[in-house]
């Protein structure tokens, strides 16, 4: 019985290893968060995906980042670079909050090489 239960832990594991967590957050869902009086929530998602991108970038070694965002530059700037990101363009409302971050970062922080 036990070995039944060791196996199967592993097994849960090891296929969980090759699912990918995808974030239900869209472009509407981060306007919210952004613009609205949720924005410690909305920090905590920009901080990560910007902590993402660096590295993303270090473990491609040499791979072109998405964006350079400078360490000097606080949460509240990229908030209000996402915020206006939207606003610009409001269909990006319905994608995925990465896909649409990813855009506004590249175009506020594009990096310089």
């Amino acid at each position: 019985m036990m070995r039944l239960v060791l196996v199967g832990a592993i097994v849960f594991v090891a296929g969980g290893a090759q699912a990918q967590r995808v974030s239900k957050v869209d472009g509407g869902r981060l306007m919210t968060l952004c613009a609205a009086h949720e924005i410690g929530e909305c920090d905590a998602y920009l901080a990560g995906f910007a902590d993402a991108i660096v590295k993303q970038s270090e473990m491609n070694k040499g791979g072109k980042p998405i964006a350079c965002v400078p360490i000097a530059v606080k949460t509240a700037q990229i908030r209000e670079v996402v915020v206006k990101y939207l606003r610009n363009n409001p269909q990006s409302r319905e994608e995925r909050g990465a896909d649409l971050t990813a855009r506004a970062f590249a175009a506020a922080f594009p990096c310089r090489n």
